[in-house]
C-alpha cells in the first residue's frame, strides 16, 4: 500500500517493481507514507522474477504511523498479487471462458489442480473467449512483526490450499490488527496492547478474488491500467478492473 488515500502529491495503490523502478523517476509520485521522510515508507526488499520457487519481500517500519492508528488498533489488509507468469502456453491444453459458467482463473474444462487462462484480459469488461489450461500456483505467506526471525503467522492455514487462477488476481489472504500508536507493551491488539493480531479471512470463495491490471491477448503478465486509474493528486500504479 502507499499513502493514505486523498494524500496529495503521494502515490497509492500497489507497490510492485514497476512502481518501485518507474515512481521514483515521476516528480511528487512517491510511496511517502507516514511521517515525513523515508524511513516508515514502505518498501520491495526483494522481487524474485524468475522461474521456479519465487520469494517476494515486503516491509514496512511504524504501521502505528497511520491516523487510523492514533486512537485504536488499526486494520492492514494483506493482499497476494498474482502478477506475472513466464511459461508459454505451447502444450498447454485449451479452453473456452463464457463469463457465466467459467470465469477467468476457473477449473472449467482443464485437469485436477489447473485453471482455464483467458488468453487476454482487457481494461473494460471482463475476460472471455479462447484460453489455456495452466497449474493454479499456490502462494504461502509469512507474516513477521518486529525483526523477529521466526514468522507470527504462516498462511494458509491447514488443511485449506490456496489456488490463484489466472495472472492479474487478488487474494485477500488476512487482516493484521495493528496496535495504536503509544500503545503500553503487554496485551493485544484487541485489548489495547502492543502485540499485533493475525486474523486470517478463513475459507475463501469466489468472492475473495479480485482483479488488478489487464493482460495483452497472448501474454500472461499484467500490465498498469494507469489511464482508469490516475485520480487527482496521486497515481495508482494498478486499479480494480472487471473481473
Amino acid at each position: 500500500q502507499g499513502a493514505t488515500p486523498g494524500s496529495v502529491g503521494t502515490t497509492a495503490g500497489d507497490l510492485n517493481g514497476y512502481a518501485a523502478a518507474v515512481g521514483k523517476n515521476i516528480p511528487g509520485f512517491n510511496f511517502d507514507w507516514g511521517q515525513p521522510g523515508s524511513a516508515d515508507d514502505p518498501r520491495l526488499n526483494v522481487d524474485d522474477t524468475g522461474q521456479g520457487q519465487l520469494v517476494e519481500n515486503i516491509s514496512l517500519n511504524g504501521p502505528e504511523h497511520d491516523a487510523a492508528c492514533a486512537a485504536g488498533p488499526c486494520r492492514y489488509k494483506v493482499l497476494v498479487h498474482y502478477f506475472k507468469d513466464a511459461r508459454a502456453p505451447a502444450g498447454a491444453g485449451a479452453c473456452t471462458v463464457d463469463g457465466t459458467s467459467c470465469l477467468d482463473g476457473a477449473a472449467c474444462q482443464c485437469g485436477a489442480g489447473e485453471a482455464c487462462v483467458a488468453n487476454d484480459a482487457p481494461a473494460t469488461s471482463a475476460p472471455t473467449g479462447a484460453g489455456r489450461c495452466f497449474t493454479a500456483p499456490s502462494p504461502v505467506v509469512r507474516l513477521y512483526f518486529r525483526g523477529r526471525p521466526t514468522p507470527a503467522a504462516e498462511l494458509p492455514l491447514p488443511p485449506e490450499a490456496w489456488m490463484l487462477g489466472a495472472p492479474c488476481q487478488v487474494l485477500h489472504v488476512a487482516d493484521v490488527l495493528w496496535p495504536r500508536a503509544g500503545a503500553p507493551d503487554g496485551g493485544t491488539a484487541l485489548d489495547g496492547g502492543s502485540e499485533p493480531v493475525v486474523v486470517p479471512s478463513g475459507p475463501l470463495a469466489s468472492g475473495a478474488l479480485g482483479r488488478l491490471g489487464l493482460r495483452s491477448a497472448g501474454d500472461l503478465a499484467c500490465s498498469p491500467d494507469l489511464k482508469l486509474t490516475i485520480p487527482s493528486g496521486k497515481v495508482s500504479w494498478y486499479g480494480p478492473t472487471p473481473r
